[in-house]
């Protein structure tokens, strides 16, 4: 019966391990290319508004600073993201490293969280779950912050710059057509984002890594456990004088 739960656990934490992997290929696949595209979007429309509020109108410059800078801050969100979740996922994979490397990254993240326990196994296991689940949430959070909010925000801000063209008197109708196009993206943008996050990133957080955080902890348990086993069984001994057990 103990090889078998060993075996379901060793199954679940092997399960865990392959979906930060794809979660990890995932956010190269979707941030890389998002960013690439929003700094492009964001250097033209700040071309168009120059050009626009030099030899124009003045409410080009307005318009082309508000979705540039709506640009830059959605890239810094996806930067985020990409930094952020990489580093998150890396802790789903601490059964692939050496013991000692595992010892040393729990002993970290003990000293920034106190558990205020004396039993060492027991502020381990603690430290283990409670890392492992910030982690999961950490990582929700920042998709739905690079998916969901971001161009939302983006959305909000190209319809008030829709807004603002059109009360604006003598304004260039490229300008009302520029800011146009950037709600229309922003919009796109935000029903994919939507959609990716309900679909594809919150049913894997949710569904696989939070499910399977209690037996990856129970693997790692295991692990940081393995080697203690027979250092107690010889210091329990008594050794001979002359060296032998």
């Amino acid at each position: 019966m103990g090889v078998c739960l060993s075996s379901v656990s060793k199954d679940e934490a092997s399960k865990l391990y392959k979906t930060a992997l794809y979660l990890r290929h995932l956010l190269a696949a979707l941030a890389i290319p998002c960013v690439i595209l929003i700094i492009i979007l964001g250097a033209v429309f700040l071309i168009v508004g120059a050009v626009v509020g030099a030899t124009t109108h003045w409410s080009g410059i307005l318009v082309g600073g508000i979705l540039f800078i709506s640009c830059v801050a959605g890239a810094v969100m996806f930067w985020d993201l990409w930094g952020t979740v990489s580093v998150g996922l890396s802790m789903f994979e601490l059964a692939s490293c050496p013991k000692d490397e595992l010892v040393q990254k729990l002993q970290k993240y003990k000293e920034r969280n106190q558990t205020g326990k004396s039993d060492d196994i027991e502020a381990a296991d603690e430290a283990i779950r409670n890392m492992c689940e910030g982690v999961a949430d950490t990582i929700l959070s920042k998709f739905t912050m690079a998916f969901q909010w971001a161009p939302l925000l983006f959305t909000a801000l190209a319809t008030l710059c829709c807004i603002l063209s059109v009360v604006i008197e003598d304004v260039p109708k490229g300008l009302l057509i520029a800011s146009i196009i950037g709600s229309a993206v922003g919009s796109i943008a935000s029903v994919c984002g939507i959609i990716i996050m309900c679909c594809i990133l919150k049913p894997i957080v949710e569904g696989h890594v939070k499910a399977a955080i209690d037996p990856y902890v129970e693997s790692l348990q295991k692990k940081l456990a393995a080697d203690e086993m027979p250092v107690a069984g010889v210091d329990s001994a008594p050794y001979q004088e002359d060296g032998t057990v």
